[in-house]
């Protein structure tokens, strides 16, 4: 049984060209990919939704990349957009893959940056503790919230990119995010629902670019075959000196390699 889509909080840019989705990852939000949409106009319409319990979007019990993708279906329907060119990061890059396996003719071009589709052990649970813990209704400025999660998240860019979900409340601040369901539901969030898509049953052929990071260890080498499975007409790139965030790290490289790539689609 599909579960019920909620209505995606949503940025558009640009109104003319070919569509493409970009999709955020894990504790994200569409506003963090409005500069790197602005290098795909105008020979594209882009569609950047925040995913459920993210940004702006409603807060729900479930978070599976059933849910997920069903949530994308909706939010493209309304934007009639048909023949897709989808891209994700990391978390969003799973949501994109499941998407185009769910909804083949949907897509026309797929490109997943820096994630394999695979379970992944427990890697943000620190993360998770220490933004549950901030009292986040006590906080007087921004900065505060820096300075408690630094007692534990020991990377500048990585706490500025987690407050950026810290918004001004009645009293204080409070988190965009949905904090206790993400907690709750992290181990389906790492996993990919590999029962849905067993290779005998579900496989897309559509030209399919999986990009990884130098220095990043989410997409190895031995992650190859089980991205094949699913995608036979898979690509592999790096993108030198690079980690995770590789759109912000290597902007020019990033968005050169996903354009041409796109242009042969």
């Amino acid at each position: 049984m599909e579960a019920q889509s909620v209505d995606l909080n949503t940025i558009h840019v640009g109104e003319e060209g070919k569509d493409l989705c970009i999709v955020h990852g894990l504790f994200g939000a569409g506003s963090n990919w409005k500069r790197i949409a602005g290098y795909f106009t105008p020979d594209y319409r882009v569609t950047l939704p925040d995913l459920r319990n993210h940004g702006d979007s409603p807060h729900t019990e479930e978070m599976d990349y059933r849910s997920m993708s069903g949530d994308l279906l909706a939010c493209l329907d309304s934007r009639d957009a048909d023949q897709i060119a989808m891209v994700g990061h990391s978390m969003g890059g799973k949501v994109a893959a499941d998407f185009a396996l769910r909804y083949p003719d949907r897509v026309r071009a797929l490109v997943v940056v820096d994630i394999a589709l695979k379970q992944y052990p427990p890697m943000h649970e620190h993360i998770l503790d220490a933004m549950s813990r901030l009292p986040v209704g006590s906080l007087e400025k921004r900065t505060d919230g820096d300075t408690y999660l630094a007692e534990t998240i020991d990377s500048k860019p990585v706490r500025a990119f987690l407050l950026q979900n810290l918004v001004r409340a009645d009293e204080g601040f409070r988190w965009r995010l949905n904090l206790e369901t993400l907690r709750r539901q992290y181990d389906i969030i790492s996993s990919f629902p590999l029962d849905d898509h067993a290779a005998h049953q579900r496989r897309n052929e559509v030209p399919a670019l999986f990009l990884s990071a130098e220095k990043s260890p989410y997409l190895k080498e031995s992650d190859r075959p089980g991205v094949l499975e699913l995608f036979p007409n898979a690509r592999f790139e790096t993108i030198e000196g690079a980690g995770h965030w590789v759109h912000a790290e290597k902007t020019e490289e990033f968005v050169e390699m996903v354009r041409s790539f796109l242009a042969e689609c």
